[in-house]
């Protein structure tokens, strides 16, 4: 190779790396096993029992149930599937501590959802700062459940089956999430998933979409 050759590769190559933008580690919710993120929903009721609230989930009848309490169980539930591990749920987050926010808990650190133009009050937003705060929350309490099923998709979940077959998860010993800025609302004002054995409600259900209202006044639909 002679030297003029020599000296272009060597200048590609420091083009590449002053040119490459560092690459952040994002926001740690499980590291090495260990749980270093908490869940905040705002004013969980001690009395409820955590084992009720995952069978109400699980159910495909009128028992289920989509609250910011619900909502975040589904996102622990689905972290634990993928890391082994289990997330804590609290009123506020202890210290410097990482923290996702679920619905009125976010909202309340400073998620605006008033600019999302949903006919049904659907619109969705999920904000990461890739540092210490997630937050997450719809319109109302089954777009918030949404929201989560949709940041669950960020982090390689899917469900496509209304059964633990159709659930599909990474596996890992540490789980980040960088800068996320997701706002998303409803094409269609009511939407319907139905079958031989699919009635009521259900997480599978809201997860691909299911909701809206029949009742609604069209002329906010434009």
């Amino acid at each position: 190779m002679n030297t003029r050759i020599r000296v272009i590769l060597v200048l590609c190559v420091a083009l590449f790396v002053v040119g490459s933008p560092a690459q952040s580690p994002g926001m740690d919710i499980v590291k090495n096993g260990r749980a270093v993120a908490v869940v905040v929903v705002q004013k969980p009721p001690k009395s409820l029992d955590q084992g009720q609230v995952r069978e109400a989930q699980k159910r495909n009848v009128g028992g289920f149930r989509c609250n910011d309490l619900a909502a975040a169980q589904v996102l622990v539930d689905w972290i634990e599937k993928m890391t082994d591990v289990r997330l804590k749920i609290a009123a506020q987050p202890s210290g410097e501590k990482a923290a996702i926010y679920i619905g009125a808990a976010a909202t309340e650190a400073g998620l605006d959802l008033r600019n999302i133009e949903s006919p049904t009050d659907e619109g969705l937003r999920i904000i990461s700062d890739g540092k210490i705060k997630i937050l997450i929350a719809g319109q109302n309490e089954t777009s918030t459940m949404k929201a989560v099923c949709r940041f669950l998709e960020e982090l390689g979940c899917r469900y496509f089956m209304d059964n633990e077959l159709g659930e599909v998860y990474p596996k890992s010993k540490t789980l980040s999430v960088g800068k996320l800025n997701i706002a998303e609302k409803p094409g269609l004002i009511l939407r319907k998933i139905w079958g031989s054995k699919w009635s009521g409600q259900s997480l599978w259900k809201v997860w691909n979409g299911a909701g809206g209202v029949a009742n609604v006044d069209r002329t906010r639909v434009a």
